[in-house]
Formats: C-alpha cells, structure tokens, sequence
C-alpha cells in the first residue's frame, strides 16, 4: 500500500514491479534456505533462527500500537456518557 504512494504515477507498474520481485525473491531465498538448514541440522535449529525474526516482528507490532493509543486519546475533546 505505501510502496504506491511514495512515486510518481508514470512509475507505478515498474515499482510494484520491483517489490514484488524483492517480495517473492526474499520468500524463495527463506523456503530454500530453510529446507536446508531443516535437512542438515534439524527442527531445532530451524526454532532457533526463526524465533528471533517472529519476537522482534512482536516488538514492534507492539510497539507501534502502544505508541499510536496516547495520541488516539488526545484527539478526542471530550468522551461521551454512556448510556444503558
């Protein structure tokens, strides 16, 4: 979604172009290497690789909403009454 907005019109087909060639080129690399990392060395070290990737993709994704919420608080003047 950022990736078409961040050019110009005229450009919009070469860079989506070439993110989906970084996009599926990095996905083709990680099946590969993962294969082999699984048929010589086992589960266990495929656990240990992934594992650090998946904790910091949590940090953020984390991190990120908790820096979005105070700001969110602010742009409201005044909460309404609940009614029940």
């Amino acid at each position: 979604m950022y990736v078409l907005e961040t050019h110009l019109t005229q450009e919009r087909n070469k860079v989506q172009a070439f993110n989906d060639f970084l996009v599926f080129g990095m996905m083709a690399i990680g099946s590969f290497s993962s294969g082999q990392l699984l048929a010589n060395y086992g589960w266990s070290a495929v656990n240990l690789v992934v594992y650090p990737p998946v904790l910091l993709g949590l940090v953020a994704l984390a991190f990120t909403s908790f820096a979005r919420q105070p700001a969110r608080l602010r742009a409201v003047d005044e909460f309404p009454e609940p009614s029940i």
